[in-house]
Order: structure tokens, then sequence, then C-alpha cells
């Protein structure tokens, strides 16, 4: 059978950001199936925000992103008079949202939808080919994906099989809403290569009088089932060799339609140089947190090394004329150092994004800020040791402190969160959370993420039956009719008030509100020489003298030592470490945590900078090294020495 692949990534999706599943799928297609078929890309993200929004597309997503599903499936309503008007009024008494669109805005949008698939999806499609259109469906992405399914098949006569892939139609949820909304095919799970080139095979192997969505469901695929389906199997299973074999994704459809709408050369360069290249060093994850789905639906855990992913990332970023990299996987620690150390030693540093685990060393985030890494999501979490324990992180409380502060001495932003209202958490999690954070109030405050049980999570594995069906199903906001044809927000289901303490819960509720009016910029509290702090927290400069015991300590404390640790290393008995470090709990410039403990001031860059200099690892000569510790994103040539 004759057949055409089309990939089709849609809204809520950065619109100045190339969609990592469109890139990968399709450079794979392009490697290994070009004999087959033709493969085109289509970055909806882009042109139906456009469409909507104009100049002003990027800030509409950043607006509205986090109920982007929300807002879509108000536009899928839309040609529904009286389904609309029910989801609209509970639209606008859902509280959540802190902007609401209104009645013209979502009209503008379905409208935006249906002019895209019309003027671009609609024409593209071979009248005498089978055309295979894939739907990235990752997070906030179902119900753009569904209004274009449902006005493809009111306008195009061309014969078409509709594929579903990314984490979200993992639940059954999604799968329950795409068969309620009318729309038949094929959903795909767990890594979208293998299942890609396995469907592209069988098509080209039916005659062309044979069903295909029939032929596809009876051959029982693997990741792969029909909409409608009970049975929804998943192998998260990736070979080492397949992993290594993924090659470089293709992401020319993107910036083809970039220069198309910024013809300006100048205009395009400025525009290109915040446009990040999704890249992925590794898939899954090796950690089994209690309340993250990532490591059982999406792929067994498997890495490249650091050079493979540092010499993709060169090569992307000259194929692209890019500056920018944001590494879409959920955790790097398995190839980010010798990434750095690689990128260092070919005297390249690019601007980069990575979401990382705390328990990396002071040396290797330096090593990543001197290969260009500006903004990482640490995995923190917590900051109560029985509440990280409870969540099953295998960190500790002292290794996410430390890995914040490092971040903020090297000038990384950090964009990490805490999780509030965890079903294990209690009153005194929080009054521990309040202490540490007054503490840190000149570091760069975390963003706070309230508990819901992620589908496939470990604890909700752990869930019994009766549990699992006391979650909320759907968007709550809306009737519990209409609940069926909606999703889950974020892969997820809030769970039951009752089932966290009253007391935890109500202390939780105080927390979030105090924090959310609170909100300040960094207070100043830094070293300024080794026996000099410089303390402006309180809004009053104060200078703190220390002595040489307190300073020594004070160096010390900068790694979370424990107590015995620090003694041994300075030289001090029992009595002359209690003395000092008692000089420093006086200035406040020290953090207890439990055995250990935590120096608060932040020391300059290049202390940091200082210690990895040495390294005989990687040698990059006085130029290149100069110019990555200036903190600039820049591509240097290469100067060994």
């Amino acid at each position: 059978m004759r057949q055409a692949l089309h990939l089709v990534s849609l809204p809520m999706h950065d619109p100045l950001q190339p969609s990592a599943q469109l890139g990968y799928l399709h450079g794979h297609a392009a490697r290994n199936l070009a004999d087959f078929v033709k493969t085109q890309s289509y970055s909806g993200h882009f042109d139906v925000l456009w469409l909507w929004k104009g100049l002003g597309m990027r800030e509409a997503y950043f607006t509205h992103r986090l109920f982007g599903e929300e807002l879509f499936f108000l536009a899928c309503c839309h040609d529904h008079p009286v389904l609309f008007e029910r989801a609209f009024a509970a639209y606008e008494k859902f509280r959540a949202p802190p902007v609401h669109a209104d009645r013209s805005q979502i009209a503008s949008l379905s409208m935006s939808v249906k002019q895209w698939t019309g003027r671009v999806l609609a024409p593209a499609l071979n009248p005498d080919h089978l055309n295979v259109i894939g739907f990235s469906t990752t997070f906030a992405q179902v119900f753009s994906s569904i209004l274009v399914c449902r006005e493809l098949q009111r306008i195009a006569a061309a014969p078409m099989l509709f594929v579903f892939g990314g984490a979200s139609v993992t639940m059954p949820e999604t799968r329950q809403a795409l068969a309620l909304w009318g729309v038949d095919g094929l959903v795909v799970q767990s890594n979208g290569e293998a299942p890609l080139e396995a469907l592209v095979r069988t098509i080209a192997a039916l005659p062309e009088e044979a069903s295909a969505i029939d032929a596809l469901a009876e051959a029982k695929l693997n990741n792969v089932s029909r909409i409608g389906s009970l049975d929804a199997p998943i192998d998260l299973g990736i070979s080492r060799a397949a992993m290594a074999a993924i090659g470089d994704p293709d992401y020319d459809e993107f910036f083809e339609k970039l220069a198309r709408f910024c013809p300006d050369p100048q205009m395009r360069e400025q525009l290109l140089a915040s446009v990040p290249i999704p890249v992925e060093g590794s898939r899954g994850c090796f950690a089994k947190c209690d309340f993250c789905q990532n490591p059982l639906i999406t792929s067994a855990f498997r890495t490249l090394d650091g050079d493979t992913v540092a010499v993709r990332v060169q090569r992307l970023a000259e194929r692209y004329n890019a500056s920018k990299i944001y590494f879409a996987d959920s955790v790097c620690n398995s190839w980010a150092d010798d990434y750095a150390v690689r990128m260092i030693a070919d005297g390249v540093s690019l601007e980069a994004f990575m979401e990382l685990r705390v328990h990396a060393s002071e040396q290797v985030f330096t090593r990543l800020a001197l290969a260009g890494v500006n903004e990482v999501q640490l995995g923190v979490e917590a900051v109560s040791e029985p509440l990280l324990s409870a969540m099953r992180k295998g960190t500790k409380v002292w290794q996410n402190l430390r890995a914040v502060k490092y971040l903020a001495e090297l000038g990384i932003r950090s964009v990490s969160n805490l999780i509030t209202h965890h079903p294990s958490s209690t009153a005194d999690d929080v009054r521990e959370t309040e202490r540490v954070m007054l503490a840190l109030t000149h570091l760069t405050r975390f963003s706070l993420s309230h508990f819901v049980v992620s589908f496939g999570s470990p604890i909700w594995h752990e869930l019994g039956a009766e549990a699992q069906a006391a979650l909320g199903r759907g968007f709550l906001w809306l009737p519990e009719d209409l609940r069926p044809y909606s999703t889950q927000r974020d892969l997820a289901y809030p769970y039951p008030r009752e089932w966290l303490d009253p007391v935890a819960m109500e202390a939780w509720d105080a927390f979030r509100r105090d924090w959310g009016q609170t909100e300040t910029s960094p207070e100043i509290l830094r070293m300024n020489g080794r026996h000099e702090v410089i303390d402006g927290r309180g809004g009053k400069v104060l200078q703190h003298r220390l002595d040489d015991d307190a300073a020594l300590l004070l160096e010390l404390g900068h790694q979370a030592p424990k107590h015995a640790e620090a003694a041994d290393r300075a030289g001090f008995d029992a009595k002359r470490f209690d003395d000092a470090i008692s000089r420093l709990r006086d200035t406040r410039v020290v953090l207890d945590l439990n055995d250990r403990f935590l120096s608060l001031p932040l020391r300059p860059r290049s202390t940091l900078v200082a210690a990895v200099e040495a390294d005989t690892r990687y040698s990059t000569g006085e130029v290149a090294l100069a110019l990555a510790t200036s903190g600039r994103a820049a591509r240097v040539e290469k100067n060994h020495v």
C-alpha cells in the first residue's frame, strides 16, 4: 500500500521551540524509511498561535499554557452550542486560571485551528496514498489534535489514518476521550521510533484494497493499539544499541518556517538567538520517586555518553546557527559531566537547560557552567528529611541545598520546585520547610507544586482499586457527565483531601498563602574575602568579620560536611569546634541540617572556577577558558595547548 507520513505538533507547545518528538521521529523516518514513505513535519504549535494572536502569540502561550488543554477543550466544544454553553459556564467559575479566555477568544482559537488545517495540512494530503497523520500529544496537545482530526474528517477526502503518540495517550482517560470525540485511529506508547517503523513497514506490505486500520490492529504491533481498545499494553524496553542508533533530530521544517515568517536577516538572527534546540542525552530515569510517572510510562532508562551528546549538540548548533540547547531528558546526570569536559576541551560554550539530580559535585556544576549551562531544574522537591524520604527521592536535604547554592554562586538560573500537600507529609514537615526557607532568602525562590497522583507513578501503582477509584477523573470544574470527554491535567489525578492529615493540610495551605504574599528579590549574603561576610538580609547591610577558626569552618561548610568531619579537617577538638560554629550561628551564616551544616554566604564564581582549572582531564588554553568562564554563551575556535 502506498503511503505518506505527516507528523504534527500542535499547541500548547512553546511556539518558539521545535518539537523534540517531531524532530526525532522525522530524523528517524528520513534515515530509515525513505524507501517506503515520504515524511513531512508540521509545526502547527507555531502556526496556530500565530493565526490566533499574531505577534502576541508567545505572550498568549505563557498566559494560557498551564491550562492549555482546558482552552482547546472549549475550542472543541465550540461547534456544539449546547455543549459549549454548559462547558463555558463551568469554565467561568473555574478559579485556577489566572487569566480566563472569553467567548470571542475561544471562537477565534477554534477558527485558527480550522484555518490552519484547511490551508496547510489538508492540501498536503495525497489523494492516492494512505496519509498516516501522527500527532504528538505530550502533556497539553490532546484537544488541539482532536480538533484537527475532526476538521480533517469534515473537509478532506484523502484516505487518512490517525496515530497519536506521546505521554498523554498512556492514560486511559485520554484514550477514552479520543473515542468519545469520534476519533478512530491508533495510539503509540513509549519510544516512538520502533512502532513508527513497524507501522510504516506493515502498511507497505498491505494490498491497496486492504483496511489499514483493521490490519494494523490485528497485527498487534508492540506498543500500538486501537483507540477504544480496552487492552493497551505498554513495553518500556529499549536496547542500548537502539538508543545509541538514534540519530540527529531533523528540525528543518521549523527553521524554514521561521525564515519565511521573518525574512529580514538581522531580525531573523535576533530571533534565532532565543530559539533552543531540543536534544536528548538519555531516555527514562534511573530514579523511582514516588510521585513521578516518567520511569513507568515513558521508557526504560538508557543513556548516551557525554562525548556523543557534545558532538551532536555542536553539530546541531552549527546546522541551525543556534546558540541555545534544551535538553529534554528527565535527568542528565549520567552524561552531563563528560559532556561539559568535551565542550570545554573543544572551546565551545552554548547556553543550555538541564534537569539534574542534586548529588552532583561542586566541580560538576562548575564544569557545566563553563560549558554554557545557564538554567537548571534540580530534583529538590522537599527540604524536610522525613518528607524527602517518604517521597523515595534517594537524596538528602543537605544535597538539595548545597546544589541550589552552587547554582546561585555560578550564575545558573534555578527553576526548581517544592512539592506541597504530599499525602505522607506532616505539620512538622511544613515547620521544617519554613525554617529552611527563612535561611535561604538570598537564593532564587522555589516554585511550588501541589501534589497530585501521577498516572503510572509508584504511589499510583501501590494504591488499591478502591483508592484509585476515589481519584478525581477529568476536568473537575466540568459537570460530572461531561468529564469523560476531557482528560487529566499534567497526566495526574487530584486526590481526596481526607488522605492528608487535616493539621498538615491547614499548615500547607497557610504556607502557600504566605509564600504567594511575600515574593521578593533575593537578598544579599556573600563572601568578601575569607574573613568577611556582607549581609543585606532584613534590609540593612552588615559586615561580619570572622576570626580564623570561624573563617575556616565557614570555608569547609560550603560542602555541607558532617560536624565530626569538619572538626577533623580543621584540626579542632570538640570545644574549639563548638565555640567556632556557635559564633557562625550567632550571625546566621550557617544552617544546621541534622549532623551537618551548610555555609550560607555565596562565594564568587571565580572561586569555584579556580577549583576546576587544575583538572587534568582537559586542557583548553587561556583564551578558550577565559571566554568560557566569562559566562557568555559563545562559540570559539579550538585552542588546545
